[in-house]
């Protein structure tokens, strides 16, 4: 199987460094195919996650954006030695364009959340 490359970034999480390594795919589970864009068929798009260095589980807040479209869900990051699925997106053909997918510590307010991750990708 060949596998584009994956996403890396670092940020601390309440003075832990962590590492986070992550794939955006159209699978949700199995053998993960890397993707930065998508078919407007694709149906869903699934944020999988390993975050090396993390010790305890953390609330987190996942943002997809489209456009003007936003939604934010609640999740959380957890220890893990493997990539685990930690939200997904429906995807209509109608919603072709940019979107994005960031990744927040969850917090009282918006100007108190910290950008942990984020990334870009297309449907085509």
């Amino acid at each position: 199987m060949e596998q584009s490359a994956i996403s890396a970034e670092q940020f601390q999480v309440a003075r832990q460094v962590v590492n986070v390594t992550a794939v955006l795919a159209a699978q949700e589970s199995g053998a993960l195919e890397d993707a930065d864009a998508f078919s407007p068929d694709v149906g869903a798009v699934h944020l999988h996650l390993r975050a090396d260095g993390l010790t305890t589980t953390r609330p987190v807040t996942f943002v997809w954006t489209h456009g003007e479209e936003r939604d934010e869900l609640a999740g959380v990051l957890a220890p893990s030695r493997a990539l685990t699925r930690v939200s997904s997106r429906s995807i209509t053909p109608e919603q072709t364009g940019a979107w994005t997918v960031e990744v927040f510590e969850s917090a009282t307010t918006d100007s108190e959340r910290k950008l942990l991750f984020t990334r870009e990708f297309q449907v085509l």
